[in-house]
């Protein structure tokens, strides 16, 4: 079993100075996801369950280099997921607990 902090975030790094934090973690109703030092342009997030299919997505733009999305999770059922964030180019994959 794997055991998680209350309330914790999950940050990964894109290219050394991009970061992506995803937080709450485990979710409960909502996960936000931001975003800094990344590249301007169109950005898609997808959650997908561990048998592959997509659950939930979001389409939208980074203008400053840096972006605060929320993801609605309060209609998942409990489970592990992960969270597909992609741009031309590059895709980061971040696994979280909706409890």
């Amino acid at each position: 079993t794997m055991a998680l902090a209350e309330n914790t975030a999950s940050i990964e790094s894109v290219n050394g100075l991009a970061t992506i934090q995803l937080y709450p973690n485990p979710a409960t109703d909502i996960i936000n996801l931001r975003l800094e030092g990344v590249q301007v342009g169109g950005y898609l997030a997808t959650v997908y369950n561990l048998s592959g299919q997509q659950v939930a997505a979001t389409e939208f733009g980074v203008v400053n280099m840096k972006s605060i999305q929320q993801i609605n999770t309060a209609n998942l059922p409990l489970g592990l997921y992960q969270l597909v964030v992609a741009s031309e180019g590059w895709n980061k994959v971040i696994s979280f607990v909706k409890n």
